[in-house]
């Protein structure tokens, strides 16, 4: 629990390509449970990771072009 009682928001943001264009997805949650409208998309690691972190803690950052053959 954050400050006051509240939970703390955390994001994994995740790169991804999409018809040869690099995304990064950021998935925001509240305990394990995903808030969808709270998830945001860039076309930078620096742009997603700076909208989250304005009131969420970046948890994790998956690489998901490392696993596509």
């Amino acid at each position: 629990m954050g400050k006051n009682g509240s939970m703390i928001k955390h994001a994994e943001i995740y790169k991804i390509k999409i018809e040869n264009e690099i995304r990064f997805i950021a998935k925001v949650y509240i305990d394990r449970e995903e808030i969808q409208e709270e998830s945001f998309s860039g076309p930078t690691f620096e742009e997603t990771a700076k909208h989250v972190s304005k009131d969420c803690v970046i948890s994790n950052y998956f690489d998901m072009t490392e696993t596509e053959g």
